[in-house]
């Protein structure tokens, strides 16, 4: 399994890509990683979207958070079709269940960016928020886990799997889903 969570300036499947954070993992534990920062003023050359609204939510983040929107983004490696195909050749991906949190976010985004080409099977998505929904609120707080750094695709991707994880480790009987 794979946990995918990416970065935006937007929230149209044609927005604008600031990180991709994806990690490999199953009910013991997390394994490979992926994380790559791009290239902004690329995406934007290329017809990519940016909403101002996103932009301005950005500014109230943590300077760490801002960070992967620094002008030092410049190595062609940071362009968007040179890290899709990095994350494409990262994991092997034929019949890998491939998670995200919310799957009208991430993976309509990185279908865009694929033009319809993901290196997963579509019928393969799946939807923490989904499985998190239906927890029982009292649940919730035992078995999410947060991110070291909020807002960096690869720390998010990594606490989503391990929320995941927690849920499917919860003991019989109890709020399991």
């Amino acid at each position: 399994m794979i946990m995918i969570d990416i970065e935006t300036l937007g929230t149209a499947t044609d927005t604008v890509i600031l990180s991709i954070g994806a990690v490999e993992f199953d009910k013991t534990g997390l394994g490979s990683e992926f994380y790559q920062v791009l290239n902004v003023q690329n995406q934007i050359d290329t017809g990519r979207s940016v909403t101002m609204w996103t932009i301005a939510w950005w500014m109230k983040q943590s300077k760490e958070a801002q960070s992967i929107m620094s002008d030092d983004v410049q190595d062609e490696a940071d362009y968007l079709a040179s890290a899709l195909a990095e994350l494409k050749d990262a994991f092997e991906w034929k019949d890998t269940q491939v998670w995200c949190y919310g799957l009208n976010f991430d993976i309509p985004i990185l279908d865009h960016a694929y033009q319809g080409h993901t290196p997963w099977d579509f019928r393969n998505t799946r939807c923490l928020r989904t499985i998190l929904g239906d927890l029982p609120e009292f649940a919730k707080p035992f078995v999410r886990v947060k991110p070291t750094l909020a807002h960096n695709a690869l720390e998010d991707a990594k606490a989503q799997a391990l929320t995941l994880i927690n849920i499917w480790n919860l003991p019989p009987g109890s709020a399991r889903v």
